[in-house]
C-alpha cells in the first residue's frame, strides 16, 4: 500500500506542476498534455520508487545490503566482468529514504529538461552520465556506490549547456557556473547514511556524471548544427 501511495503522490506531483507558457500570446497547455511531455520523468520516478520498495523488502526505509551489495558498482574485489552490469543497475537503487526522496526531488526538477529536448534525449543524457559515472571507483579506496546521482548531474549539466546554436563562449560559460555549483554543493555536503564504511556517497562519481553530461551534450550540439 505504502508503495502505492507514494507513486500516486508521484503522479500528483507531476501532473498539477506545470510551467508557465514562455509568451502571455501562447495558449497554456492542458495538463494532459504537460504530462505527456514528461512521460521520461515520470516513468523513471516510478522505476525508482519500485526498486527502492524491493530493495528495502517493502519498508521504504532503508534498503538492505544484500542488494546494495549486489546491485551497486563496487571496486572491493577488483575490477570483474559483473562491474559492467552493476554499472546499470547501481543507477536505481539507493541506500535509504532521504537518499531515494531526494533524488526523486531532483528528478522532478529535471523534468524541465525534457519538456525542452523530449524524452529519447532525456534518457540518453540519464542514463549515459549514470552508467559511465560509475568509472569513479576505479578511483576510489573500497567502495559501493549507487544511486542515480550521476546521471541527474548529467541532466543538469544537459540543461544548462544542452542549447542549439549555443557559442563556444556561452557553453564554457555555462560549464563553468555548473561546476562552481558543484564544488559548492560538495563543500556543505554532510549526509550519513545508515550502513557500513564502504557505502558511501560517491562525490567522484558526482563529478564525473556532469563533466559526462556537458561533454555528452556539447557533442550533440555540435552534430545538430
Amino acid at each position: 500500500m505504502a508503495v502505492i501511495i507514494l507513486i500516486g503522490i508521484w503522479t500528483a506531483c507531476l501532473f498539477i506542476i506545470r510551467p508557465s507558457p514562455k509568451s502571455l500570446r501562447e495558449r497554456p497547455l492542458r495538463r494532459s498534455e504537460d504530462f505527456k511531455k514528461i512521460r521520461a520523468t515520470y516513468w523513471l520516478g516510478v522505476c525508482l520508487i519500485i526498486v527502492f520498495w524491493v530493495t528495502s523488502e517493502g519498508n521504504l526505509i532503508v534498503s538492505d545490503d544484500y542488494w546494495l551489495i549486489r546491485l551497486g558498482v563496487n571496486n572491493i574485489e577488483g575490477f570483474n566482468f559483473g562491474w559492467l552490469r552493476e554499472s546499470i543497475t547501481h543507477i536505481f537503487i539507493h541506500a535509504n529514504w532521504l537518499h531515494s526522496i531526494t533524488n526523486l526531488l531532483f528528478l522532478g526538477l529535471m523534468s524541465i529538461y525534457e519538456r525542452r529536448v523530449g524524452a529519447k534525449r532525456f534518457i540518453a543524457v540519464f542514463m549515459i552520465s549514470g552508467v559511465l559515472s560509475a568509472t569513479s571507483v576505479w578511483f576510489s579506496e573500497p567502495i559501493v556506490a549507487m544511486g542515480a546521482s550521476g546521471g541527474l548531474m548529467g541532466l543538469a549539466a544537459g540543461y544548462v549547456v544542452d542549447v542549439p546554436k549555443q557559442t563556444l563562449k556561452e557553453y564554457l560559460v555555462g560549464a563553468g557556473m555548473v561546476l562552481i555549483v558543484f564544488a559548492i554543493m560538495m563543500t556543505y555536503q554532510n549526509i550519513k547514511f545508515s550502513h557500513p564504511a564502504d557505502l558511501n556517497i560517491d562525490n567522484l562519481g558526482h563529478l564525473f556524471g556532469l563533466v559526462i553530461g556537458l561533454i555528452y551534450c556539447k557533442f550533440h550540439t555540435i552534430n545538430e548544427r
